[in-house]
C-alpha cells in the first residue's frame, strides 16, 4: 500500500500528467480523495487502537525495530531517533509494515526529552535504593 503522503502527491498534483506542465491542471477525482481518507481513517484507526491498548513500542532506530520480533500482532512500532526514517509500522506477525505516518520532527525532540529526564529518574531511583 502506498503511503499516505505518496497517495496525496497523486490525489492533489499540479498537473494532468504528474510533472508535465502542457498536459494542464489536475482536477482531483472525488474518488481518489475519498480513497485517500479510507487510507487516513485507517492509520488514525490502527494508531488510536494501539494506544488504546498500550500496544505500542517506541524505538530509536528501524534495525532495533527490525531486530524485534517479539511483539503481538497489531503492535504499533515508533521510529523516533532514525531521521529521515522516523515513522509508525504494525507488527502483523511475521514483518513491520509502514503505515505511511511519519513522526514529526518536533515530536521525536520531545520524546527524547521525556526519555532523558526518565533515564536520570531511573538513576536516581537506583541510587537511593543502593543507599549511596
Amino acid at each position: 500500500m502506498a503511503g499516505i503522503l505518496d497517495t496525496a502527491k497523486t490525489v492533489y498534483r499540479e498537473n494532468v500528467v504528474a510533472g508535465d506542465a502542457t498536459s494542464g491542471e489536475h482536477e482531483p477525482v472525488k474518488s481518489a480523495i475519498i480513497a485517500l481518507w479510507g487510507q487516513i481513517v485507517a492509520a488514525l484507526t490502527t494508531l488510536g487502537l494501539a494506544a488504546a491498548f498500550e500496544n505500542v513500542v517506541l524505538y530509536e532506530t528501524v534495525s532495533a525495530r527490525d531486530a524485534d520480533t517479539s511483539q503481538a500482532d497489531g503492535t504499533l512500532g515508533i521510529v523516533w531517533l532514525d531521521a529521515p526514517d522516523n515513522g509508525i509500522s504494525v507488527w502483523d506477525g511475521a514483518d513491520w509494515v509502514d503505515t505511511g505516518l511519519v513522526v514529526p520532527g518536533d515530536l521525536a525532540a520531545d520524546i527524547a526529552a521525556v526519555d532523558a529526564r526518565v533515564d536520570a529518574v531511573e538513576t536516581d531511583v537506583a541510587d537511593l535504593v543502593a543507599g549511596t
